[in-house]
């Protein structure tokens, strides 16, 4: 979760501020959560949203995230990670490709584990498409990041794996932009994606999928109705499996 402090950004240097803070924190429940740990800060810097967690076939958590750095301002991706629980964590290589400004570079990644077990990554850009790296080493190293070839707005993604295989996505095309929620599936690792299904008409992002014990997927998202500077309202949607042609 994030613990946010405050958002500084200087104009004049085309940096953050230095008291420009939302460190990146964790708590851990053996119980189901009737009891939690004591928050631990695994990342101190300016971070934005978090969207989700992949877990290797040997129980590594892989969490993505960005932060800013400067000279120029900018936003960059990485992953932390841990083999223990979430007792001890290790931050991998940033994910660079450049921009400048307190919205640009590489954002509010979301990752998935791939069949071949490598970790996908995929990267909110201000680019007109997301962009992607691999990690072959469980979150470790990344390739150097690539465009991709799906159309998006700047706002993050959400990629999960449904119980018969395949991988859906749900994000805010380029055309429509935070007013349109749309959802596909992948049957072949997310080299193609099937003709999106839009769910949501309205103000709609940061979205998060998952599937239910029915096999019906659920949606939630953020619906900033009066901007972000007020109190955006988080909504949830059941799809039926029919409505994604699943």
């Amino acid at each position: 979760f994030l613990g946010y402090v405050r958002f500084r950004w200087d104009k004049a240097s085309g940096n953050p501020g230095e008291d420009c803070r939302s460190d990146l924190w964790t708590a851990r429940s053996v119980d189901e959560g009737a009891n939690w740990s004591m928050p631990q800060r695994i990342f101190e810097g300016y971070t934005g949203s978090t969207n989700g967690v992949a877990e290797t076939e040997d129980g590594r958590l892989i969490v993505p995230f960005s932060h800013y750095v400067r000279d120029p301002g900018r936003l960059v991706s990485r992953t932390v990670s841990t083999d223990d629980g979430g007792v001890s964590w290790r931050l991998s290589e940033v994910i660079d490709i450049g921009g400048a400004g307190d919205h640009d570079g590489a954002l509010e990644p979301c990752v998935l584990r791939l069949s071949d077990g490598r970790i996908w990554m995929l990267v909110r850009t201000t680019l007109g498409v997301f962009w992607e790296s691999f990690s072959s080493d469980g979150g470790r190293t990344w390739s150097a990041a690539r465009a991709t070839s799906i159309p998006s707005t700047s706002a993050p993604a959400h990629v999960v794996r449904i119980a018969d295989g395949r991988m859906l996505m749900a994000w805010n095309p380029r055309e429509g932009g935070r007013k349109v929620l749309q959802v596909a599936h992948s049957a072949d690792e997310g080299r193609t994606w099937s003709a999106p299904v839009v769910i949501v008409r309205g103000s709609a992002t940061y979205p998060f999928l998952m599937e239910a014990r029915s096999g019906d997927v659920w949606l939630g998202f953020i619906d900033a109705h009066a901007g972000w500077g007020t109190s955006p309202r988080a909504h949830h949607v059941r799809i039926p499996r029919m409505v994604l042609g699943l």
